[in-house]
């Protein structure tokens, strides 16, 4: 193949945390609560793990006028994630301790 090396690090890391969210939904989608509980939580912690590698790599890129285009795409990649975070977060089922 004929791609730069930046640009198959990047498709090696897209591609690794495409797979690390299907393991996540794949374990949230069974019907048992220990396999989901795993899936869910795990799941939260990989796109806070994301938002964090989003933000750092905007950093680095931010005054860089050759990086523009990529911080452009990692600050859309870091809000997209916050949101998925908390639209996660607000999923979250509601205890039944005290509501009765």
């Amino acid at each position: 193949h004929s791609w730069e090396k930046k640009a198959m690090h990047s498709m090696y890391a897209g591609l690794g945390g495409f797979a690390a969210m299907l393991v996540c939904g794949l374990l949230s989608a069974t019907s048992s609560k220990v396999p989901v509980a795993i899936g869910v939580h795990l799941a939260l912690v990989l796109i806070l793990v994301f938002i964090i590698v989003f933000s750092v790599q905007a950093v680095k890129s931010f005054g860089n006028p050759e990086k523009f285009d990529r911080l452009i795409l990692f600050i859309v990649m870091g809000a997209g994630s916050a949101l998925a975070l908390a639209k996660a977060i607000s999923m979250k089922p509601k205890s039944k301790k005290g509501s009765d």
